[in-house]
C-alpha cells in the first residue's frame, strides 16, 4: 500500500516538474517573441519615419537672389530633407550683382518660385520694381529686423530701421554680419515653414499630411544645428583673434566689409572703388598708398572681380593682398554655409596674423608659398585645398 502510493506520489512530482519546465520554455518563447514583435515594431516605425523623410511631392522651389542667401537657406535645410527643396540662385556666377538686369528667364523663374528671398529693395533696389510688378511671393531680408548699416562714402553710419530708407543707402552685404546669422537664419526658417503651411498648393504637387509634418520637424532641427554652428563659428574667429592676430586694419579693392570691421573689432583704412564697376580715382590710389606708408596695415583685400587690375602694382613690393571672394562666385557647389565662414575666418587669419603665423599654421613655412596664397585666387583647386584646413 505505502509502496503504491510512493509509486504515485512519485508520478505526481515528475508531473508537477515536466509542467514547471514546459511552463518555462514556453514563457521564454513567449518573451522572445514579444521582443521579436517589438524589434520590428521599432524597425517598421523607424523605416516609416526615415520613407517620410526621403519621400514627398515635387520639390519646392526656392529662389534667392545670390548665392550666399541661398548658403543660409541651406544651413536650415538637414542633409536628409535637402531633396524636398530646389534652391536657385538668380545673378549668375561672375555676374555684377550691382547693376545686373534681369532677364525674361529670370522673370519665369520668380514667378515660378513658391519663395524668392533677397536682401530687399534697399539694398538690391535693381529688383524691386519686378517684386513688386509681378507680385512675386518674396522674402526680403529688410524685413527681418536686422543690424543694417549705411554707405556715406568710404565712412559707415548706423541704422537701425534699414527698411525705412532710399534704395541704395543700405550696405547690402548683411551676410557678412555673423554675430546677426541667428536672425537671419530664423527669418528664413520661419519663411520656410510658412511655404509648407500651404498646405493646399503642395497636396497639388503629391504631398501628403505626413510628408509636411516631417518637413516641418526638419526645418526646426535644422534652424537648430545651424544656430549652434553659428556659435562655433564665433567662438572660432574670437580664439583666432587672440591668439595670433597681430593686425586689426586693411584696406580693400571695393568698399564690401563693414560688417567685419563691426563684428570683430577690425578697421578699413579705406577701398580703391566704392563699386567693383568703378574706375580708381588718381586722388583715392594717392590716399590709400600714404596709408599704407603711414600705418600698420594687415593687408590688402580684393575679390575676383579685381583679377587683371594690377593693383598690386600701386603698393610696396611683399604687401599682403589676400583674396576675399564675399559672394562665394568661385567657391566649389559643394561649400555649405559652414564651409564659407570657414573660408572666410581663413582668409582674415592670412591678413591679420603675423608672416610667421601664416607660415607655420598655413603652409609649413614656405615663404615663398605665403606670398603666391595672398594674391587672388583663379582656380577652384586652390580653395578646396583651403577648406581642407577646416575638415
Amino acid at each position: 500500500m505505502k509502496i503504491n502510493h510512493i509509486k504515485k506520489m512519485t508520478k505526481a512530482i515528475a508531473a508537477l516538474a515536466l509542467f514547471a519546465s514546459t511552463s518555462v520554455v514556453q514563457a521564454q518563447d513567449d518573451m522572445l517573441a514579444a521582443l521579436a514583435i517589438e524589434k520590428t515594431a521599432g524597425y517598421e516605425q523607424e523605416t516609416v519615419s526615415s520613407q517620410i523623410q526621403q519621400t514627398h511631392g515635387e520639390p519646392i522651389s526656392i529662389l534667392t537672389s545670390i548665392r550666399p542667401i541661398a548658403l543660409l537657406v541651406d544651413a536650415v535645410i538637414p542633409q536628409e530633407y535637402k531633396s524636398a527643396w530646389n534652391v536657385q540662385v538668380l545673378v549668375p556666377p561672375q555676374s555684377s550683382v550691382h547693376d545686373y538686369q534681369l532677364k525674361p528667364s529670370d522673370v519665369v523663374k520668380m514667378k515660378s518660385a513658391q519663395k524668392m528671398f533677397w536682401l530687399g529693395k534697399g539694398a538690391e533696389p535693381s529688383f524691386a520694381k519686378s517684386v513688386e510688378r509681378f507680385s512675386i511671393n518674396d522674402a526680403p531680408f529688410t524685413s527681418a529686423h536686422l543690424h543694417w548699416l549705411l554707405v556715406q562714402g568710404d565712412e559707415m553710419e548706423l541704422d537701425h530701421h534699414g527698411h525705412n530708407h532710399e534704395p541704395g543707402s543700405l550696405d547690402p552685404h548683411i551676410w557678412l554680419s555673423l554675430p546677426d546669422a541667428p536672425k537671419m537664419l530664423t527669418y528664413v526658417a520661419n519663411q520656410l515653414e510658412q511655404t509648407l503651411a500651404d498646405t493646399s498648393l503642395l497636396k497639388q504637387k503629391g504631398w501628403s499630411d505626413a510628408q509636411i509634418k516631417a518637413q516641418k520637424a526638419g526645418i526646426k532641427k535644422g534652424l537648430k544645428l545651424a544656430l549652434a554652428e553659428q556659435q562655433r563659428l564665433m567662438k572660432s574667429i574670437e580664439s583666432l583673434k587672440k591668439s595670433s592676430w597681430s593686425y586689426t586694419k586693411y584696406i580693400s579693392f571695393h568698399n564690401a566689409f563693414a560688417y567685419l570691421d563691426d563684428a570683430f573689432q577690425v578697421e578699413s583704412l579705406g577701398s580703391f572703388v566704392q563699386n567693383p564697376e568703378d574706375g580708381i580715382a588718381p586722388r583715392q590710389l594717392q590716399k590709400l598708398q600714404q596709408v599704407v606708408e603711414d600705418e600698420e596695415v594687415g593687408c590688402l583685400f580684393v575679390e575676383p572681380s579685381a583679377d587683371g587690375r594690377r593693383i598690386t602694382s600701386f603698393l610696396p613690393d611683399h604687401f599682403k593682398v589676400v583674396d576675399l571672394d564675399i559672394l562665394a562666385t568661385s567657391l566649389p557647389q559643394g561649400v555649405d554655409w559652414s564651409g564659407y565662414w570657414e573660408y572666410v575666418t581663413e582668409q582674415l587669419q592670412i591678413c591679420f596674423s603675423s608672416p610667421a603665423i601664416d607660415e607655420t599654421m598655413l603652409l609649413d613655412g614656405d615663404s615663398t608659398a605665403v606670398e603666391e596664397e595672398a594674391r587672388p585666387q583663379e582656380r577652384e583647386e586652390r580653395i578646396l585645398d583651403k577648406l581642407k584646413f577646416f575638415k
